[in-house]
């Protein structure tokens, strides 16, 4: 079995979980998370409902606060930093549930993106957002959304959603990308399509992706860490992680099963 604390040897380190725990009450949903991600690693975190995933991306991202430990983003110290701050350090988020604007237009979604990222707002009609707009199809090209550009968002199937909603995700000078189940209800085409959008991206975008489809995630991560009931059981490179008996027993239920069921 890997060792879970194998990911601090080496640096540089972009993210960078020391002690990290999280409670909701008297409910432990984090416990002691010690998980370096390397710049340019493409990580992906899985596990079953409940082991802690999406409240490991939410303090990630500023949109929860740990209740014990350090997070360190690019080695600074993320301690007190809102979510917006991270954003503008480079850190981006996509979710669940989609939060793209259905009555713009696809290009208009990606460039609002852009100018709402940038310390001064601006409205539609400004110059600053028609520049956005160009570089709205540079980044639609980039994830194979170019042709869409200039319908409705909520003229997009599900697919064309994600990719537009990473897209979104790249604008401005994104270093660590949080993919937070990029391939949940898409059909074995648009799987196809998003595994190549993000095998294309470029090579120094640190990655980190919480995925269910375990073929999926091991087609695109090159390093995998298993949580269960808010703790690291194991981790290791995707070929390790594959053959791991305890990756299949955690997801099967078997084992590991302390009766806990922190945020997912």
């Amino acid at each position: 079995m890997p060792n879970p604390a194998s990911g601090f040897q080496g640096d540089p380190v972009a993210l960078e979980f020391r002690g990290v725990g999280k409670s909701f009450g008297a409910l432990a949903a984090l416990e002691a998370i010690d998980l370096a991600i390397q710049k340019g690693e493409r990580h992906g975190l899985i596990g079953a409902n409940g082991a802690g995933k999406t409240t490991l991306f939410g303090i990630a991202a500023g949109a929860l606060s740990q209740s014990a430990g350090e997070v360190r983003f690019l080695g600074q110290d993320l301690a007190g930093k809102r979510p917006f701050e991270r954003v503008r350090m480079g850190m981006r988020r996509t979710f669940q549930s989609s939060n793209i604007v259905h009555e713009l237009s696809v290009r208009d979604n990606v460039a609002l993106s852009a100018v709402g990222i940038t310390p001064a707002r601006h409205s539609l009609g400004t110059a600053a957002l028609k520049k956005a707009r160009s570089q709205a199809d540079d980044l639609l090209a980039r994830v194979q959304l170019e042709a869409r550009a200039g319908d409705l968002a909520r003229e997009l199937s599900h697919g064309e959603m994600r990719q537009l909603e990473i897209a979104c995700a790249l604008t401005g000078t994104p270093r660590l990308l949080l993919l937070d189940e990029p391939a949940a209800g898409l059909s074995v085409a648009e799987r196809k399509r998003l595994r190549t959008v993000l095998a294309e991206l470029d090579a120094g975008l640190t990655m980190v992706m919480i995925e269910h489809d375990m073929e999926f995630t091991m087609s695109v991560v090159s390093r995998v860490t298993l949580l269960h009931n808010g703790r690291i059981v194991t981790q290791g490179t995707s070929e390790e992680m594959a053959r791991d008996p305890s990756v299949r027993a955690v997801y099967l239920g078997r084992q590991h099963d302390s009766g806990k069921h922190p945020q997912n």
